[in-house]
């Protein structure tokens, strides 16, 4: 449902578009871009509605998931995406290290688990699907 959903608002998006720009849309190629996304995407979709067993919306998603790189040519433009952009850089060294650190605590805290409960009998509630 929220594969459609997604499909038909990039659907009126464009058509707006081509109501708004009229002939100058498909001068931009930006918008030829955004256009074949939603052709591929209609295609899909009704590909997917026609023949019931074929799974073809993960395809749709990955191809619409290529329209965020227009976020490419906002950053490129606006310079407040470019600071946040920029920001988001220059965290990226303090994330890694605090991803790390939490990547060692857990890895501590499993084998201390392994070791605490390693001994542990199956037995009552503790069977070969709910136990540790």
């Amino acid at each position: 449902m929220i594969n459609t959903s997604i499909a038909l608002v990039f659907t009126l998006e464009a058509g707006l578009k081509i109501c708004a720009y009229a002939k100058t849309y498909f001068k931009v190629s930006w918008n030829c871009f955004d256009f074949v996304i939603v052709i591929l995407s209609l295609i899909t979709m009704l590909m997917s509605y026609l023949f019931n067993n074929i799974q073809i919306g993960p395809i749709a998603i990955i191809v619409r998931s290529v329209k965020i790189g227009r976020v490419i040519k906002l950053a490129r433009t606006s310079s407040s995406i470019k600071s946040i952009y920029e920001t988001f850089i220059l965290a990226l060294p303090g994330m890694l290290n605090i991803g790390s650190l939490l990547l060692l605590f857990i890895f501590i805290y499993s084998i201390m688990g392994v070791f605490m409960f390693a001994e542990v009998k199956l037995s009552g509630l503790l069977d070969e699907h709910a136990n540790f």
